[in-house]
């Protein structure tokens, strides 16, 4: 008999330790109109979650782009879908900061939400993907594009304000073509201002961010965990 107990014991402490950990108390954020709050959840719950949404969003990605390979064809479809599908906050609603699945379920969000929408999408398609603010001088606002790695190039979208960037051959541009010539955002948007300033100012801000992919692909559990680990160890 104490021979079997022996053998159970660490079987015992290992259901213990799981049940620790899934009954840890972890927060969450969220924001409203821009004022954050968060809740207390158990880490099984927002484990749950996480899986959760990770699996909805590389469903989703998989039946809007459909089974044929990421081309430059594909990236626009999934633009396409975006862009009629995730429209700007409607006047007098609510401005939620969540989940990035949240805002492709509610289908509305501000200017840099549209933009994580898309690059959700693209990233859960293997394309590595990011949203960045662009400024131009003190005017307060903004463009915000979703720029998207192929492996070959870097290309970018506007969703908010409908631009595609094409190179005169009429391929999806790379982000070094905007900055080497500024007539091609000319072309994709023609005329376009934002707070009286062409948009062509606010492109040309492209090169300032350090176009890393880090914040959508941490998204996905094994990336996510990673990371974790890296940070528990001081890495």
């Amino acid at each position: 008999m104490r021979f079997h107990l022996r053998r159970w014991v660490p079987w015992v402490v290992v259901m213990v330790a799981v049940v620790a950990a899934a009954a840890w108390p972890t927060t969450t954020r969220y924001g409203v109109d821009y004022q954050w709050s968060s809740r207390r959840i158990t880490l099984f719950e927002k484990a749950v979650h996480f899986v959760s949404r990770d699996l909805q969003l590389r469903r989703m990605a998989a039946e809007i782009a459909g089974d044929q390979p990421m081309d430059e064809d594909g990236l626009v479809r999934l633009y396409d879908w975006v862009r009629s599908h995730v429209a700007t906050t409607p006047p007098g609603f609510h401005v939620y900061d969540d989940h990035v699945l949240n805002i492709l379920i509610r289908g509305y969000g501000a200017r840099d939400q549209q933009a994580e929408a898309l690059a959700a999408l693209a990233s859960y398609r293997g394309l590595p993907s990011r949203a960045i603010r662009l400024r131009a001088g003190e005017t307060g606002e903004s463009a915000v594009l979703t720029v998207i790695s192929t492996g070959a190039k870097r290309v970018a979208f506007d969703v908010h304000y409908g631009v595609v960037f094409r190179r005169r051959d009429g391929s999806l541009a790379d982000v070094d073509d905007l900055l080497r010539d500024q007539s091609l955002v000319a072309a994709a948007a023609p005329g376009l201002t934002i707070a009286g300033v062409p948009y062509e100012r606010y492109i040309a801000g492209i090169a300032a961010p350090d176009l890393t992919f880090d914040r959508m692909e941490l998204q996905k559990p094994w990336p996510r965990f990673k990371a974790e680990i890296r940070h528990l160890f001081g890495r």
